[in-house]
């Protein structure tokens, strides 16, 4: 019995020490858990704690809608000097007024901050409520006041009102004055030479032309002795002046002459002083007239038309030596625009934000000194950026006016040559300090002969020529950088048919010089399968919206952009490349059953007609095969010549490249872009043809997603905040306990 009980007790004693050191395994369990819960938490509480405090930013969207474009960013971070960018958008008193300015001016504060956070050492960043710190607008216009490039603008204009106020406005009151006093003379001899009514004409227009001419001198004194002088004003005062004494003493002059006309009538024996009147005049309107020629090309100051931007609602971009000032209406455009161009609502929700476009334009252009050309060149059709019979008539838009406006933000020069009127290209002014010159080569229109005649009557007209295209060999030189913008031709509806045949113009120049060929004829279909072997079309089989973007940097930051190429045609590379040249792939039409470039369009036109469907002759090109290259030539490890060649005919118009269309988002419908990367892609081409690969990315207006709207104050970022900072820490920490009591169990 003692021996069993013994036993009993030790394998009692045996469990009880089990279980003790079971029960301190989850005592140690549960506190690891607990202690690691109430780490995590404080760690939740301090990591909240400096975002609300330091108001630190991370965009982790898959689009960026919270933070700049490609090209903004990679601006910033190759700053050359210094850019302070400061918002000078008010406050209300009245709550209605201050509820929409506060969307506006929060939304400013936003993207100012994001430029600064790209480039914190390049970017200083204030913020300036006109409505109560006046001191430091005071401060803020007196700097800008003394930047260097505004020193010694008006040199020009003191020295043409110096002239006038020493020199010249004394000789014409001393000229008036005598003439005056002269013509009172002989009216005062001979009463009725009043009642000629040209004469007492003559004789007011002395007496107010000297009073005109000694308040002209007034103004321009006090305009000039201003804090700010107004120089601007007072030249354009001086010319006014000099443009009426020039007219009124000329017509004088030839009236005095005619003297013999009546100076028998009103008994005038000494004709002498009449006749000599033109003689008198000549010398001061030939002096004048050397004024006017100074006076023409002198420009507004940059310091007087900074002086009048600086307004409330403003953005102030600067550098050490220049600034810019960006108006409410640069940055926030009218989302719809009235028949007369006037903007339908001032609400935050009527207005589309172009901060970034404004802000990096202005940016670019301040520290960016040297400045590329762009020639958009053309043969026949209607001005590419404005004007056109059709525009005058309500009837149309410029086809590249968009284009046109995004590269001026991208610091380039933009012009437009049209070859079937002017053989010689367009010349820069020295004020725009063009280093260099990108050519974008359009296909030259095929003129059609005029209808409505019988054929032996018609005259054919001209068409793109030997001497056009001599022309535009000559601007490219020998070292060329040029886009060329070709594509798909359509052929003649019938074989009788008037007109010159199909053609690309360039080809002949791309196959010699870069072993390149645009197959012009060959369209690139889309079309969808109805069965094996049988293809239809949708609405527009000629935009071609399935495409593959290579690598290359024109083209790789716009994968996943959505774009359309239409008219297009595939572009043939010579296996053998001249030497030094390189070619690479930018935009390429995939291996797939439903694309293909289409041999017989003609063919193919009758067989969908009569079938209702198509299929792929033994001469259509299938893919892969590009629709864009770009091709470098170097010779002794310099590179002599860049090309772009892109074949689809409207890729970069207006039309396609800017087209917008409503799309429902969390905030209600807005307006986007179709086709994003196709302005994206000309502005890149153009970016790489000079050199300046740093700018290219996504552009600004790639990105149409509005920014998500900040919690306003009140309730809702009340609660925000006590859930990031104390109820998910909470909830958190009970779980944790929880898990502890379960493990305890």
């Amino acid at each position: 019995m003692a021996v069993t009980k013994d036993k009993k007790d030790e394998a009692s004693k045996g469990q009880d020490e089990h279980m003790l050191r079971f029960k301190g395994r989850q005592w140690i369990v549960g506190a690891n858990v607990l202690v690691m819960v109430v780490l995590a938490a404080a760690l939740l509480v301090f990591a909240n704690y400096l975002a609300f405090t330091f108001n630190s930013k991370s965009d982790w969207t898959s689009t960026g809608i919270n933070s700049l474009g490609e090209q903004s960013r990679k601006l910033m971070t190759s700053l050359p000097e210094n850019v302070k960018l400061t918002s000078l958008y008010r406050t209300f008193q009245d709550p209605a007024f201050e509820a929409e300015a506060k969307k506006f001016r929060n939304a400013v504060q936003d993207i100012l901050n994001l430029y600064q956070i790209e480039s914190p050492s390049k970017v200083d960043v204030a913020f300036i409520n006109p409505a109560k710190d006046r001191d430091k607008i005071l401060a803020l216009v007196d700097s800008l006041r003394k930047k260097t490039a505004y020193q010694g603008e008006a040199k020009k204009h003191r020295s043409l009102i110096e002239t006038f106020n020493d020199r010249l406005s004394p000789e014409i009151l001393a000229l008036l004055e005598a003439e005056g006093k002269q013509l009172q003379a002989f009216a005062d001899k001979e009463r009725k030479l009043l009642d000629v009514r040209d004469y007492g004409i003559v004789m007011r227009n002395c007496q107010i032309l000297a009073q005109k001419v000694d308040q002209a001198k007034q103004g321009v004194s006090a305009a000039t002795a201003d804090e700010l002088p107004k120089y601007s004003g007072a030249v354009d005062e001086i010319k006014n002046r000099y443009e009426e004494l020039k007219r009124v003493l000329t017509n004088q002059g030839e009236w005095l002459a005619k003297v013999d006309q009546w100076a028998k009538q009103y008994k005038i024996e000494d004709t002498t002083f009449f006749k000599e009147a033109p003689a008198r005049y000549k010398k001061l309107i030939e002096r004048i007239d050397a004024e006017l020629d100074k006076a023409k090309d002198l420009p507004t100051l940059k310091l007087e038309e900074l002086d009048r931007q600086v307004r409330p609602d403003t953005i102030i971009v600067e550098t050490d030596e220049e600034a810019r000032v960006l108006s409410f209406e640069d940055v926030w455009p009218a989302k719809q625009r009235g028949q007369f161009g006037q903007a339908m609502g001032n609400a935050f929700k009527d207005r589309r934000c172009a901060a970034e476009v404004e802000i990096s334009s202005a940016v670019l252009q301040l520290t960016q000194k040297k400045r590329t050309g762009v020639v958009f060149a053309r043969f026949g059709g209607q001005p590419l950026f404005f004007g056109g019979m059709m525009m005058m008539m309500g009837g149309g838009q410029a086809p590249y006016g968009g284009a046109k406006d995004r590269l001026e933000k991208a610091n380039f020069v933009v012009k437009e040559w049209d070859l079937a009127t002017k053989k010689e290209p367009p010349e820069f002014e020295d004020a725009d300090k063009v280093d260099r010159v990108v050519w974008v080569l359009l296909k030259p229109d095929q003129v059609q002969p005029p209808q409505g005649m019988p054929p032996q009557m018609r005259r054919p007209p001209r068409q793109f020529g030997p001497e056009e295209r001599e022309a535009v060999m000559k601007a490219l030189g020998d070292e060329p950088r040029a886009l060329f913008i070709a594509g798909w031709v359509s052929p003649p509806r019938t074989p009788m048919m008037m007109g010159p045949p199909p053609t690309y113009e360039y080809n002949d120049w791309l196959k010699d010089q870069w072993a390149l060929e645009v197959r012009y004829s060959y369209p690139v279909l889309e079309a969808f399968s109805i069965e094996p072997g049988k293809m239809a079309f949708r609405r527009d089989p000629f935009s071609i919206t399935r495409y593959r973007f290579s690598d290359q940097p024109i083209v790789a930051p716009l994968k996943g952009l959505k774009g359309m190429f239409p008219y297009a045609a595939p572009i043939k590379k010579n296996d053998k490349l001249p030497d030094g040249v390189t070619v690479t792939d930018l935009v390429t039409i995939p291996q797939r059953d439903d694309m293909w470039a289409e041999s017989d369009f003609n063919g193919l036109v009758q067989e969908y007609q009569k079938k209702h469907h198509v299929t792929k002759g033994k001469m259509d090109q299938s893919g892969p095969f590009p629709i864009a290259v770009a091709a470098t030539k170097v010779r002794d490890d310099k590179t002599v010549g860049k090309i772009v060649l892109v074949s689809s005919l409207r890729f970069a118009m207006d039309a396609v490249a800017l087209s917008r269309a409503l799309m429902q988002g969390a905030q209600g419908f807005m307006l986007v872009l179709n086709n994003p990367a196709n302005m994206d892609l000309l502005v890149n081409a153009i970016h790489w043809l000079n050199d300046n690969e740093g700018l290219i990315g996504k552009g600004t207006e790639s990105r149409d997603i509005p920014r998500l709207d900040e919690l306003t104050p009140g309730v809702g970022l009340t609660v925000a905040r006590a859930l990031a900072v104390a109820v998910w820490p909470v909830m958190a920490l009970l779980a944790g306990v929880a898990v502890w009591f379960v493990r305890r169990r």
